[in-house]
C-alpha cells in the first residue's frame, strides 16, 4: 500500500563535519532524460503564495533586495580575488604528537602524507582551479600535547616550536607549504569542526589542524585522513583569509546569493569552501581514504558534482527554484524531484533542515522556519520514518513562515538524500548522503 508520508522535521547535525574556514580565511546542469535525469534550469522564486511560480515580488521588494535571485541548480564556486589565494607549490608536512597514539598510527598518518601528494587524486580535484597538482612532503614528531581545547594561536605557536627543534628547520615556511597537524584523541579543535585551517605567518603558508573524530564506515584514523585531504585542498585553493575558491556573502546577499553558500556558515554567515560542498562523500585509492572535492566543470555538466567521479549512480533531489517567495506569516510548498546519473537505486530517505536564516548571530541561532516534508512513499528505520524518492519520483517541501518574519528575512535550508540500513546506519554506496539547498525569502 500507498501511503501519504507527513513527516515533521527535526534539526540535522551540522553538515560539514571536517570543514574549513581560514584564519578568520550560476550554473543550471540541463536535463538528461526522462527516468535518469539531472537537475535542470529553474526559474527564480516564485510570488508569495505561489510555490514554484517564477516572477517578480510585490511591493517595495524588501530589504536591499533589487529582484536578482541566483540560479537553481548546482552553483559555480567563484575565484574570489583572481591574483590570490592558490598555491603555487605544494610541500605537505605532517606533525604527529607524541600522545597521539601508536607508533603505527604516526607511521601511518606519515605514509598518508607522502602518498597524497603524488596521487592521482589530488591532481584529479586541483588542476582545473589552477592549484599544484603533485608536490613533495615531510614528516615530523612533535611534544605530547595536553591541552583540552587547541586554538589557532596554540596552533600556530605549536608548529612554531616544532620547526625551532632539530630537524625542523629542512621544514621552514617558505610560501607554499601545508603544515598537517595532528591532534591527540584527548584534545579538541576550539571552532565547531573536526578540522579547520589557518594562516601560519606573513609568508601564505598554512597549517591543517586536524582532531580525532569519528565518520560512518571508516576508522578514527581514516577519519583523520579524511579530514585531512579536505583541509590540504581547501589550503591549496582558498588560501585563510578567503582570497579563494570560495561562496560567500562578500558581495552578494540572499536572494541573489545561492543557498548553497550556507552549507559551511557560522551563526548565518556563509564561508563554503570546495570540500564543504561534497561533504562525506569517499573516494579509495591505493588503500587510503579521500574525501570527494566539489568540481565546478563537473556541476556545469550536469550529474555528479564532486571528483573524483564514481563508478555508483549519483542520486540526489532538485528543486526549480533556489529562493522560493513568500510572505510573513505564509507556508510556501517547493515542489521536490528525485534524479540520478544512471543505472539504478533503491529508494533514498530525505531528510531537511534551517541551517542559517537571517536573524542568527552570535547569541541566538535560532531557527526561523518549520519546513515540513511530504512523499507518496515512506520507509522507516530503527524506528524513524521518512519519506522516501527515487529517479523520476515528486515530493513536496512546505516551509512555514512565522507572521513576525520581517522584510528581507530568509532562511537556507538543506536536503540530504541518502540510504540506510536497518540499523538506521548510513549505507556507503560510497557517500554518505547527498546534499542539495533551497531556501525562502522574504521580499
Amino acid at each position: 500500500m500507498r501511503l501519504l508520508c507527513a513527516i515533521a522535521v527535526v534539526a540535522l547535525l551540522p553538515a560539514a563535519a571536517c570543514s574549513s574556514s581560514g584564519s578568520k580565511s550560476s550554473s543550471s546542469p540541463a536535463d538528461a532524460g526522462s527516468d535518469v535525469t539531472s537537475p535542470g534550469d529553474g526559474g527564480g522564486g516564485g510570488e508569495a503564495g505561489e510555490a514554484g511560480e517564477a516572477g517578480p515580488p510585490g511591493g517595495d521588494g524588501g530589504v536591499g533586495y533589487d529582484g536578482s535571485i541566483a540560479a537553481a541548480g548546482f552553483p559555480q564556486v567563484p575565484h574570489n580575488q583572481p591574483d590570490a589565494g592558490i598555491f603555487s607549490a605544494l610541500r605537505l608536512v605532517t606533525i604527529v604528537p607524541s600522545n597521539y597514539g601508536t607508533a603505527a598510527d604516526e607511521t601511518e598518518l606519515d605514509s598518508w602524507g607522502d602518498y597524497v601528494v603524488t596521487s592521482s587524486w589530488l591532481s584529479t580535484v586541483v588542476a582545473q582551479y589552477g592549484a599544484p597538482t603533485s608536490g613533495t612532503s615531510g614528516h615530523l614528531s612533535g611534544p605530547a600535547i595536553t591541552d583540552a581545547t587547541y586554538t589557532e594561536a596554540l596552533a600556530v605557536a605549536y608548529v612554531d616550536g616544532v620547526l625551532a627543534t632539530d630537524g625542523g628547520a629542512a621544514y621552514a615556511p617558505d610560501g607554499h607549504t601545508v603544515y598537517a597537524l595532528y591532534l591527540p584523541p584527548t584534545t579538541t579543535v576550539s571552532d565547531p569542526y573536526c578540522a579547520i585551517h589557518y594562516k601560519l605567518g606573513p609568508t601564505g603558508d598554512a597549517v591543517a589542524l586536524i582532531q580525532t573524530c569519528t565518520d560512518p564506515g571508516v576508522t578514527t584514523l581514516q577519519s583523520a585522513m579524511l579530514a585531512a585531504g579536505h583541509e590540504l585542498v581547501e589550503a591549496l585553493t582558498d588560501t585563510p583569509g578567503g582570497a579563494g575558491y570560495t561562496l560567500d556573502a562578500d558581495t552578494l546577499q540572499p536572494p541573489a546569493l545561492t543557498p548553497w553558500a550556507f552549507f559551511e556558515n557560522t551563526n548565518g554567515t556563509p564561508h563554503s569552501e570546495l570540500g564543504d560542498l561534497c561533504a562525506k562523500t569517499r573516494w579509495t585509492e591505493n588503500g587510503f581514504v579521500f574525501t570527494r572535492i566539489w568540481s565546478n566543470e563537473a556541476a556545469a555538466a550536469g550529474g555528479d558534482p564532486c571528483a573524483p567521479a564514481v563508478p555508483q549512480p549519483y542520486y540526489n533531489v532538485k528543486t526549480t527554484q533556489s529562493w522560493a517567495l513568500a510572505a510573513a506569516g505564509q507556508t510556501v510548498t517547493i515542489p521536490l524531484t528525485g534524479w540520478t546519473t544512471g543505472g539504478t537505486t533503491t529508494d533514498w530517505a530525505l531528510e531537511v533542515s534551517e541551517v542559517a536564516n537571517s536573524t542568527q548571530s552570535t547569541t541566538s541561532t535560532a531557527t526561523l522556519t518549520t519546513p515540513t516534508l511530504t512523499s507518496a512513499t515512506s520507509a522507516t528505520y530503527a524506528g524513524k520514518t521518512y519519506p522516501t524518492l527515487n529517479a523520476g519520483k515528486t515530493a513536496s517541501l512546505a516551509v512555514a513562515v512565522p507572521s513576525t518574519a520581517a522584510h528581507g528575512a530568509w532562511a537556507a535550508l538543506e536536503l540530504r538524500s541518502e540510504h540506510f540500513d536497518a540499523t538506521g546506519q548510513a549505507l556507503l554506496d560510497p557517500d554518505v548522503f547527498h546534499a542539495w539547498f533551497v531556501g525562502v525569502y522574504v521580499p
